[in-house]
This record gives structure tokens, C-alpha cells and sequence, in this order.
């Protein structure tokens, strides 16, 4: 009788192929994943952005002011609104 190997070459390929599907997956990062990563000042910078181009602060106004934020929220806020509107005056 004639001893048959397994062909460890095909076996490796497969495994091989599926560890790249596996890696490839998990390294897509999805679109909620970057939305959580933005931090306060970001998250006021864009607030404040939309407002400006818009005129007033009808964000502020529908999340309950200045005093509903904390400090670092408002401080981006204040530097997209006056850089935004700097550049309208021109």
C-alpha cells in the first residue's frame, strides 16, 4: 500500500485566505466609529460652523444655551463662529 500525504500546501492556502478575510474585516473601521472619537471642542467647532453659516445660534437655542455645554464644547463653538463670520465679511 502506498502512504498518502495530506497536502499541507492546500491547507495552508485556505487557512491563509482566511485569516486575511478576518483581518481585512476587522480592519475597516465603520462610519460610527469615527463619529464617536470627535471630542468637545470638534463637536462645538461643527455646531458652530452650522450656525454660522445659517446666522443666529439655532443650535444653542434648541440644546439650552451656553450653560448646557461644558467649557471646551463652547470654546470651539466661539472660534468657528467668529472664524466663520470673519470670513463672510470679506
Amino acid at each position: 500500500m502506498e502512504d498518502k500525504k495530506p497536502n499541507s500546501l492546500l491547507g495552508f492556502k485556505s487557512h491563509f485566505l482566511i485569516c486575511l478575510i478576518i483581518l481585512s474585516v476587522a480592519l475597516i473601521p465603520s462610519p460610527s466609529q469615527s463619529a464617536v472619537a470627535t471630542g468637545p471642542f470638534d463637536s462645538g467647532y461643527k455646531h458652530g460652523f452650522s450656525d454660522a453659516q445659517r446666522g443666529g445660534h439655532p443650535y444653542l437655542v434648541r440644546s439650552g444655551g451656553t450653560s448646557a455645554h461644558i467649557d471646551t464644547f463652547m470654546q470651539g463653538y466661539n472660534v468657528s463662529i467668529m472664524s466663520t463670520n470673519f470670513l463672510y465679511c470679506f
